[in-house]
């Protein structure tokens, strides 16, 4: 069969020519430099201090993994209170979902209809309600993983003005996690449910006993195709706390996160900033690559090569976030200092007005400036004198 060539801009009378249906799939597929595309409405945010990190939107899936009996539903059923109530969980998680998609689906394939009923009792109590308005919680622990897979999809397309998704246990939609065809079978339903229905669909899914990857084939392909993976785990120093942090994220990674558990069973979440995480180190301008400098020093500069210093460190923080490193103001000004002493940027004041900063060409072998300490020599600092750090 030959391909009819097809212009996205002009559409072919039925009386010219009927497409086959492969041909109207290739035509519903094309995407084009010129069409409007609406960004995909943000779902799922996680506050970071002042900023929040987008780690869901609509149309797409998002991968929850951890070892077993470490929090995964717990940590989950903060996530649908705070789809129940499109506010700021804890002033940590939120769920925002339009008006006319608040319903929320939610299928657990691995426990009993009473165990099931405590998670939505205690969404109810985090959502401050006796009991949900928008949640619809299904218990599928008792048929196989075909029919668990037909009920959903069917739940999925006939039920109205759905958001939000969760299905807690997707290894048990096949027989077997090492299936190559089961789990591309999976991932792609899921993809197309997403799209289709421009909805979220978070999925969980447990890690190898002797690593933190998510088992098996199915886990590669479901990491490979989430918009982000979220792993939950107990920590290692506290035993009674839990540990949410960002695996791989196509947004800015949000700062990791704890929760515990209280005598009622309701998960809270808790400061986690003295704990020993690699997110939360003392981070120095020496420990980044000067090859990153660069490259965010570019971005810095590009729109606009003279930048005032009240300019100059709201961007420093920006685009480091947008390299998953966050920190604060003081350590942007931290960064400011070291970029000028290093000869990565200079000041300067025209004839009229305030110090202006701008980009130096900077070679690829770099000068620390560290005393007998190992800390960043702020006396160094030529900043003007005027300027406030």
């Amino acid at each position: 069969m030959a391909l009819v060539a097809i212009d996205p801009n002009f559409t072919v009378p039925d009386t010219v020519i009927r497409l086959t249906p492969l041909q109207e799939k290739l035509q519903l597929s094309i995407v084009t430099a010129t069409e409007r595309i609406d960004v995909p409405p943000i779902c799922f945010e996680v506050m970071d201090g002042e900023l929040s990190s987008e780690i869901g939107t609509l149309g797409n899936i998002s991968l929850w993994i951890g070892k077993a009996k470490q929090g995964k539903t717990f940590a989950l059923t903060m996530a649908l209170a705070a789809a129940e109530t499109g506010k700021w969980l804890m002033n940590k998680l939120k769920i925002t979902l339009p008006e006319e998609n608040k319903n929320i689906l939610l299928f657990d394939t691995e426990q009993s209809r009473y165990h099931v009923q405590r998670v939505i009792k205690r969404i109810a109590k985090l959502s401050e309600l006796d009991e949900p308005i928008n949640l619809t919680a299904f218990g599928l622990r008792k048929y196989t993983p075909a029919e668990r897979l037909e009920l959903i999809e069917y739940a999925l397309y006939n039920t109205e003005q759905i958001g939000f998704v969760v299905i807690d246990g997707i290894r048990d939609l096949i027989t077997s996690i090492n299936d190559e065809e089961q789990s591309t079978m999976i991932s792609s339903k899921l993809l197309k449910w997403s799209e289709e229905l421009n909805i979220h669909i978070a999925v969980v899914l447990h890690t190898n006993k002797a690593d933190n990857n998510a088992r098996g084939h199915l886990g590669t392909e479901l990491t490979n195709k989430s918009e982000s993976v979220i792993s939950i785990g107990r920590d290692t120093e506290m035993e009674d706390q839990m540990i949410v942090k960002p695996e791989y994220c196509r947004s800015r990674e949000f700062i990791p996160f704890g929760f515990k558990i209280d005598d009622y069973g309701m998960p809270f979440i808790v400061d986690i900033q003295n704990l020993n995480l690699e997110k939360r180190k003392s981070l120095s301008p020496v420990d980044i690559p000067t090859e990153t400098h660069l490259l965010i020093l570019d971005a810095i500069f590009k729109l606009k090569s003279d930048l005032k210093y009240s300019e100059l460190i709201p961007q420093i923080k920006d685009y480091f976030m947008r390299h998953g490193i966050s920190f604060g103001e003081n350590k942007a000004k931290e960064f400011a200092v070291f970029y000028q002493n290093d000869l990565y940027i200079e000041a300067f004041k025209p004839e009229k007005g305030n110090t202006l900063y701008r980009k130096l060409n900077k070679v690829s072998v770099q000068k620390h400036h560290l005393n007998a300490k190992n800390q960043f020599n702020s006396s160094l600092n030529h900043f003007d004198e005027n300027d406030q750090f």
